[in-house]
C-alpha cells in the first residue's frame, strides 16, 4: 500500500532515526509527526506537502540540511524549533506564511531569503538564532512582529522590500552587532524595545516620519536621509 499521511507524533522521540526520503505519495505529515528525532540528519520533503504542520520537527538537533518542497505554503509554528544545527534554508517562491517560533533557536543559520509571497511571519519566528548575519524580508511582508529576530547577536543587515508598516515590541531586541537600520517612511508605529539592547545602532530615518520622532523620542543615534 502506498503511503499518504504520516499521523501525529509519528517518529516521536525516535532519537535513532537518521535520514529520510518520504515518497511522492506523501501528501501531509501530522503534528510532532518527528518531534525530538534528535538523531535526524537529513529529510527532503516531496512536492506534494504543502504545509509543515505544528513542531514536526522541533528538536530535531542533529538535522543541518532540510529540502523544503517547491509547492510549500505554509511553515506552522514551533516546526524547525531547536534545530540548532540547520545550518541554511532555501524557500520555495511558493511560501505565503511563516508562523510563531518556526525557526526560533536555529543557532546556526547564517542567512535568510524570505520569498515576496510571504505576508506574515510569527512572533519568535527567527529569535535565537544567533548566527544569523544577514536578512531579506519579502515585499509582501507589513509589519515584523514581536522578537521576530531578537537575540540574533551577529545579526548586521536587514533588507526590507516591501511597505512596512510597523516593527512590534522587541523585535530586534539583542541584536548587538546591528550597526544601522533603515526605517521605511511607510512604518506608523514601533513598539517597545523595538532596539532595545542594540548599543551601536544608527538608525535612518525620513525628515518629517514616524520613524524621525521615534529616534527622537527614544534618544536613539539617527541620521536623516
Amino acid at each position: 500500500d502506498t503511503v499518504e499521511t504520516i499521523c501525529d507524533r509519528a517518529f516521536y522521540g525516535c532519537k535513532s532515526l537518521k535520514k529520510i526520503d518520504l515518497p511522492n505519495s506523501v501528501s501531509s505529515i501530522g503534528k510532532s509527526a518527528f518531534h525530538g528525532c534528535s538523531g535526524l540528519e537529513e529529510i527532503n520533503l516531496p512536492d506534494t506537502i504543502t504545509n509543515i504542520e505544528y513542531a514536526t520537527f522541533y528538536a530535531c538537533r542533529g538535522l543541518f540540511r532540510i529540502g523544503l518542497p517547491a509547492s510549500l505554503k505554509s511553515i506552522s509554528s514551533c516546526a524547525f524549533r531547536g534545530c540548532a544545527n540547520l545550518e541554511s534554508v532555501t524557500f520555495p517562491e511558493t511560501l505565503e506564511e511563516i508562523g510563531e517560533s518556526a525557526f526560533e533557536g536555529c543557532r546556526s543559520i547564517a542567512s535568510l531569503n524570505i520569498p515576496d509571497r510571504v505576508h506574515i511571519i510569527g512572533a519568535h519566528s527567527f529569535g535565537s538564532c544567533v548566527l544569523l548575519e544577514n536578512v531579506v524580508l519579502g515585499k509582501k511582508i507589513s509589519h515584523i512582529p514581536t522578537e521576530a529576530f531578537a537575540r540574533c547577536e551577529l545579526l548586521n543587515q536587514v533588507t526590507i522590500n516591501g511597505c512596512l508598516t510597523s516593527i512590534e515590541n522587541e523585535a530586534f531586541y539583542g541584536c548587538r552587532n546591528l550597526l544601522s537600520f533603515t526605517i521605511p517612511e511607510s512604518v506608523t508605529d514601533i513598539g517597545h524595545d523595538a532596539f532595545g539592547d542594540c548599543p551601536h545602532i544608527m538608525l535612518f530615518v525620513y525628515p518629517g516620519s514616524y520613524g524621525l520622532k521615534y529616534a527622537k523620542y527614544e534618544r536613539l543615534l539617527h541620521s536623516e536621509i
